[in-house]
């Protein structure tokens, strides 16, 4: 007999059909445009004259626009006794629902659920009685649809018996599809679904006569199939968890993400109501938050599934963040404030860090993984590699300290039959919101890449990116596939923490558990190291901003003369949690929409001054009344960077401005008497470091320390610069500023050497070309600009490469096949442009501490200024740089070609550094074209080297001895403006003799990024403030000094739950060791702590001296108890 599988396949869709038996469609809504959060008492009692009328087959919308529905229905007496449900369909059914009308359904005042393109329906009555009044109020998000949606409600009656026999037959019939026609499991299927059919009676369709074939149906092929020939117990297992996958904001807004997290949360509550076995696991505290804002009775609910088991909390971090560009600090936060949320709010400790969709994973993820407590790695990103496949899926990840945590990559995806397989580069591609259907399940089976070593894998199914999550049709089709039907591996629901531990278990018994050392590098989406480059600024700046306003706090805490001084704990938190809220994996990277950016610089804004307002009070308490009067005031002279970025908000100094220079006109800043400036290294002890003093109303001031007088250089902008010798860690300088007479500055000048010799040495050559000498440097450019020669004179060595030019700035076609805002292409090299158009070279500062040439450029609508500094005691050059970027489609880069021979280069990355070969042996190297890095980068051969460093730039290039800094990306999708701005950014090259860990390299990289900050101000003789009791006899003063070179101390604050203070270091090196550390205070107390600040051991003998040993890249943290 022929053709029974197309006879089966059209007997299911007949079936499909006769599951609703009756619908009462809605003729017209009473409808509002408004984005209004209505109460339950003003849900039941609209004011719908102010509501227009929509009738069914209308057309509304709008971009991204908000709607209220409401209409009223009573059920009739032929919809007595069924099950009825509420049906709503808008046009846009089987479109991408991340970008599609998303709706919120009150039933009679009571959210029931979500509404969208795939969740379709909800249950109103499993028993519905005649004249029971149904009040529907819908609130609709449109989405990207404008004016293209119809609101088709209904009233329907489902039939389930029809429904279940429908599951019940499809499920094995889909399996069957995917088999061999030969194969035994393929024959008796087929056999026994068609058995089943021959058993319904279809001659009158919804009669007595017709259910009761369907009963018998359904129970034959329960016996007879599901009984029998299937196996309950059989592996594979595929382990499925249900999930939404939301992206706090990305092609939608976070206030549009609020709503999503409601919507979806409230439909896996409705689903559970209705599927007993249904478990749900869903991460990010920042969603819990918003549904616990906006929905609290849907929170309360979640708590309670949480307490049955049934909803899983897990996830590890705040949200699922970037962790290319984040830094290290603010990765150990993301796990702090993330897994405190879950413990205090659900009772739950996080064991797993669930980034299923993050462009890439740093190789000190393991060590802070594992000193957070979170020994489990979940994601499916790498799959998207466009070049290599990742040889395994469940392994230990090893991180450059040796910490492992156990990794699985979730493996699903649609089966593929063999003749079908090959011939794409995605064939490997898996996704983490899988459709829980027969093709998926076979085919997370087949692409899993370990099963002689594991007969389980994982799923998360539901639909994602704009949540949604798992539907109805996807827990009937489980309730199938649980049977373990022959052809396809098992499912069985359950919680990701359940299945990692038996994972853990599984492997621990295995001799050969593979390994992979280093970062998991994301062979796609590289342009998310550079686009929207000032969120990329604004995130490290704020990153040490936190930092520095911690350790300032917990130090005028430590050094208060109050009894009880106030740590802002509560506020310092709240701040935190907007960096990390803005890490998320579409903002940080520059993947989102033009109004996400513009929510996050508010949030910025507020993030920055609130940190101003912190750190006056902070200062207040620190210099002391006297010192910080109405009349004598306080100015900050270091947050010129801040006027200049939010200049179009309000004056960031506006809280500083009562001071002695705020709002004073020159005559009176002349006027005062010897002023204090006071320098505030939130660091360890450093080498010196230039700083600019914006000093209104002098002409030549004197600084003093002690009996060491300095002269500042009057800079290009009217400033003021400082060279120091040194500066304290985690301390405190006091210098005396004064404006001197011109018999004191020519005695400056000759203690300082200045009248004698020239630091520096220019002149204009043939051609445009230039000339510049310092006592480190001998720089040749040409008319463009552009470095031809590049001496180091402490070794008389020319550093460029034969023949090649260095700050050369070229300009690609940055044109994508796939995702503008997200890749750069291996291709982009092909068609550059060079940025040839000078406009002007001028020296504008010549000593006596720096000397400064400013270049300008124009490249077709842009215009690039460029000053190229050197100095007097510093041997480096630094390019800094205003860009008033006008293109698109364009990407800017940097290039210096240097004489070095190696193989490989140094990134620093979080909490250390990592190399990579700058050669393309492999497939594997050849695709690290871009990659990302954090603050530096050296090039380097024994006994010499040379470094970039670099305040706000992630992106770089590095093959053979050339090294390419991305500078702007500027994409159209989603945002056409990104980038299309002006930009202030610097980057410093540092030749160093030897290797960099034996040079002052990080003491500029801080320099650079986490400059001293000043502030100015005038007290009375004797003040006795908490500064001066600190200082003492002398003018400086440090908190805390590390002897070794080879640790940084990261992180001074005070711990979480108690009255004691962190100090978190760590090695970066890779040399073992030991930390001696020195500290002001006598300590009473020490602990070592995880990154949680859980005390794990303590030091004993400690006086005002700790000792610690540590390992290569070692993180340490100390939790300490001062007397």
């Amino acid at each position: 007999m022929g053709f029974i599988k197309e006879r089966i396949g059209k007997f299911l869709e007949y079936l499909k059909e006769q599951i609703y038996t009756k619908t009462e469609e809605i003729p017209y809504w009473y409808g509002k445009n408004e984005d209004y959060r209505y109460s339950e008492e003003e849900r039941n009692n609209l004011p719908l004259d102010q509501f227009f009328t929509l009738k069914r087959e209308e057309i509304f919308g709008g971009h991204r626009a908000y709607f209220s529905f409401y209409t009223t229905w009573t059920v009739p007496e032929s919809f007595s006794g069924k099950t009825v449900v509420f049906s709503l369909e808008t046009g846009k059914e089987g479109a991408w629902d991340a970008l599609n009308p998303q709706f919120s359904l009150y039933v009679n005042g009571v959210l029931r659920q979500g509404l969208d393109v795939n969740h379709r329906e909800c249950i109103l009555s499993e028993n519905a009685k005649a004249g029971d009044e149904y009040k529907i109020f819908l609130t609709c998000f449109t989405g990207d649809q404008n004016y293209s949606l119809k609101m088709m409600g209904a009233f329907r009656i489902l039939e389930p018996r029809v429904e279940k026999l429908y599951y019940d037959l499809s499920v094995p019939y889909d399996t069957m599809l995917l088999l061999e026609e030969d194969s035994e499991e393929y024959i008796t299927i087929l056999q026994k679904i068609n058995d089943a059919i021959n058993l319904v009676d279809f001659r009158v369709e919804d009669s007595p006569a017709f259910y009761e074939s369907v009963e018998r149906a359904i129970e034959y092929f329960q016996k007879e199939f599901y009984e029998t020939y299937c196996n309950k117990e059989k592996f594979p297992v595929v382990l499925s968890v249900g999930h939404t996958h939301i992206d706090c904001a990305w092609l939608w807004t976070l206030a549009v993400t609020e709503d999503k997290a409601v919507r979806s949360f409230s439909t896996v509550l409705e689903l559970m109501r209705h599927y007993p076995d249904y478990i749900f696991m869903s991460s990010q505290p920042q969603l819990y938050m918003y549904v616990k804002k906006n929905a609290p009775e849907i929170y309360e609910e979640i708590k309670q599934r949480v307490k049955e088991g049934r909803w899983e909390v897990e996830g590890g971090m705040f949200v699922e963040a970037d962790c290319n560009l984040s830094g290290g600090e603010a990765l150990t936060r993301q796990f702090l404030y993330g897994k405190k949320f879950f413990k205090e709010e659900f009772g739950k400790d996080n064991k797993i860090l669930w980034l299923p969709d993050v462009f890439g994973y740093s190789a000190a993820l393991p060590q802070i993984m594992q000193k957070c407590g979170v020994p489990y790695f979940m994601t499916t990103k790498i799959s998207w590699n466009e070049t290599n496949r990742m040889p395994h899926d469940s392994f230990l990840w090893e991180g450059i300290d040796g910490s492992r945590c156990l990794t699985h990559f979730i493996p699903s995806r649609d089966y593929k039959k063999p003749e079908v397989e090959g011939g794409s580069g995605q064939d490997f591609y898996t996704t983490y919101n899988a459709d829980l259907n027969p093709s998926q399940v076979k085919g997370s089976w087949k692409r899993y890449s370990d099963k002689e070593l594991n007969k389980e894998v994982l799923c998360s199914f539901g639909y994602g990116d704009g949540g949604g999550g798992p539907t109805k049709e996807m827990l009937e089709k489980d309730i199938r596939m649980k049977q373990g039907i022959p052809g396809l591996p098992r499912t069985q629901q359950g919680t990701a923490l359940s299945f990692y531990d038996r994972l853990h278990k599984e492997l621990c018994e295995k001799k050969d558990i593979p390994v992979w050392c280093g970062e998991l590098y994301l062979e796609y989406h590289r342009g998310t190291y550079t686009t929207m480059a000032r969120n990329k600024k604004w995130n490290r700046r704020g990153e040490f901003a936190l930092e520095n306003m911690e350790a300032l706090q917990a130090l005028t805490e430590l050094l208060s003369l109050q009894n009880n001084p106030s740590y802002p704990r509560e506020r310092l938190h709240e701040l935190w949690l907007i960096l990390l809220r803005n890490q998320f994996h579409d903002i940080l990277p520059g993947s989102s929409i033009y109004e996400v950016y513009e929510d996050s610089k508010k949030e910025y804004h507020k993030l920055f001054f609130e940190l101003e307002e912190l750190k006056k009070e902070a200062l207040l308490d620190l210099l002391g009344n006297d010192a910080v009067s109405e009349k004598n005031g306080l100015k900050e002279l270091s947050s010129a960077w801040l006027q200049r970025d939010f200049q179009s908000d309000v004056d960031c100094a506006g809280s500083w401005e009562n001071g002695i220079l705020g709002n004073a006109d020159s005559e009176r800043a002349k006027q005062t008497c010897d002023a204090s400036l006071l320098l505030w290294n939130p660091k360890q002890n450093r080498r010196g470091e230039l700083i600019s003093l914006p000093l209104p109303g002098y002409e030549n001031p004197i600084v003093s320390l002690g009996e060491v007088e300095y002269l500042l250089q009057k800079g290009e902008q009217g400033d003021y610069l400082l060279d120091l010798p040194s500066l304290p860690g985690f301390g405190f300088s006091k210098f005396t500023l004064k404006e001197g007479t011109s018999q004191e500055v020519e005695k400056v000048k000759k203690n300082q050497g200045e009248e004698d010799t020239k630091t520096f040495l220019w002149e204009k050559r043939n051609g445009g070309c230039l000339y510049i000498s310092n006592p480190f440097f001998e720089i040749e450019l040409n008319a463009r600009g552009e470095f031809v020669s590049f001496v180091d004179l402490r070794e008389n060595r020319e550093l460029l490469a034969k023949g090649s030019h260095g700050n050369v700035l070229r300009v690609f076609e940055d044109r994508p096949h796939n995702y503008d805002a997200w890749d750069i292409n291996d291709y982009y090299s092909e068609k550059p442009y060079e940025v040839s158009e000078l406009l002007s070279m001028e020296v504008v500062e010549e000593g006596p501490l720096r000397f400064s040439l400013c270049i300008e450029k124009k490249f077709l609508s842009s215009r690039i200024k460029q000053w190229i500094r050197l100095y007097k005691n510093h041997p480096k050059v630094d390019l800094d740089y205003e860009v008033d970027w006008k293109e698109h489609l364009l990407l800017l880069k940097n290039f210096f070609s240097f004489d070095i021979q190696t193989r490989e280069a140094s990134f620093d990355i979080q909490y250390g550094n990592v190399k990579r070969p700058t050669h393309a042996n492999t497939s594997w190297d050849k695709a690290k074209f871009e990659v990302c890095h954090h603050k530096w980068m050296d090039l380097g051969e024994d006994g010499f080297g040379v470094a970039i460093l670099n305040d706000s730039k992630f992106g770089i290039s590095v093959r053979e001895s050339t090294i390419g800094l991305s500078l702007l990306k500027s994409p159209l999708y989603p945002n056409p403006m990104a980038d299309k701005e002006i930009h202030h950014f610097s980057y410093s090259i540092f030749p160093h003799q030897g290797s960099w860990k034996d040079s002052d390299m990080i003491s500029y990289v801080y320099a650079l990024n986490n400059p001293a900050e000043s502030f100015l101000f005038s007290e009375s003789a004797g003040n006795a403030s908490a500064l001066n009791s600190a200082l003492g006899n002398t003018d400086t003063f440090s908190f805390v000094q590390v002897e070794e070179k080879n640790i940084q101390l990261e992180c001074l604050k005070k711990a979480e739950h108690e009255e004691a203070d962190i100090l978190r270091l760590y090695e970066f090196h890779g040399r073992r060791g030991k930390a001696n550390l020195s500290f002001h205070a006598p300590i009473k107390k020490a602990y070592l702590c995880n990154l949680l600040e859980e005390q794990e051991e303590e030091i004993l003998d400690t006086g005002n001296n700790i000792c610690v040993e540590i390992k290569p890249f070692e993180i340490k943290t100390l939790k300490l108890y001062f007397k």
